[in-house]
Formats: structure tokens, C-alpha cells, sequence
């Protein structure tokens, strides 16, 4: 089975902050129908780290997340700045 890609008909920015951007596209799947709203979330580049103890232990950081309101656990990363 091919995948086939999406043709992006046209875009709008609905919010462009540093940390998201939210904009919404009108695209063509490729049996022709058309999704009017295919909302789009767009992040800078970010890393994720898998950091192992000498005992073999991963490292974990607990967080609060604001939209999901909860606190989750998760390995530890974040937003990549300039050229690192």
C-alpha cells in the first residue's frame, strides 16, 4: 500500500508566538476530498534526552502541564536555542 501526500491548498496563521504557532490549512487528500480545517500546531526545534545513571536508571522530570492539567513524568528536554 503507497502512502500519498496531502496537497496544502492555502494557510492561515490563527497565533505565531515564540513558543507555539497555531494556523489552520484547507487541504487535498489524495482520493480529492478536501479538508476546509486541518488546524496545525507548529513548535521551534526541540531535543529530548534519554540520560542512563551508572546503575542504569533513566532520568525523569516531573512536570505540570498546564493544558492537560496534570503533572506528568516525562525524560527531560526542551527548546533548542540559536545554533546548539
Amino acid at each position: 500500500m503507497s502512502i500519498s501526500k496531502w496537497k496544502t491548498l492555502s494557510s492561515k496563521y490563527l497565533v505565531k508566538k515564540p513558543w507555539a504557532t497555531l494556523r489552520v490549512d484547507e487541504c487535498e487528500l489524495p482520493d480529492g476530498r478536501i479538508a476546509n480545517e486541518y488546524y496545525v500546531l507548529e513548535y521551534p526545534n526541540w531535543v529530548n534526552v534519554v540520560a542512563i545513571t551508572e546503575d542504569q536508571k533513566i532520568i525523569m522530570v516531573r512536570q505540570y502541564r498546564n493544558a492537560a492539567d496534570l503533572i506528568s513524568i516525562e525524560i527531560p528536554g526542551g527548546v533548542i536555542d540559536g545554533d546548539e
